[in-house]
């Protein structure tokens, strides 16, 4: 994981954080899964697809690997080009201890 500055840990705080003003551990293992390569999908299709409904989420996770500095692609994995194959996915592995990086927002938020 790249070193972040101050304002990076600030503008990713301000992403992260609840109503309530704590962290929202929603992102725990989520942006563990963008960096060990994994694929986010944009869309939770259920059992079936008319059910489909667009995860919030997965653009803050976008946002705050974004603004860590790292780059994302949007690509697509269904036959014909269809919503439900939508996913976010990094070029490349990156090591990324979560506790670590928890501890420095936390920090920041205090």
């Amino acid at each position: 994981m790249k070193k972040l500055t101050k304002k990076q840990i600030n503008n990713i705080a301000k992403i992260m954080l609840t109503k309530k003003g704590t962290v929202n551990q929603l992102f725990e293992h989520r942006l563990a899964t963008f960096f060990t390569g994994g694929k986010i999908r944009t869309w939770d299709l259920g059992n079936q697809s008319r059910r489909a409904r667009e995860l919030d989420w997965v653009e803050l996770c976008s946002d705050i690997v974004s603004e860590m500095g790292y780059t994302i692609k949007l690509e697509n994995d269904a036959p014909r080009g269809g919503r439900g194959g939508e996913y976010y996915q990094m070029p490349r592995k990156i090591s990324f201890n979560e506790q670590e990086f928890f501890k420095l927002i936390e920090a920041a938020i205090n």
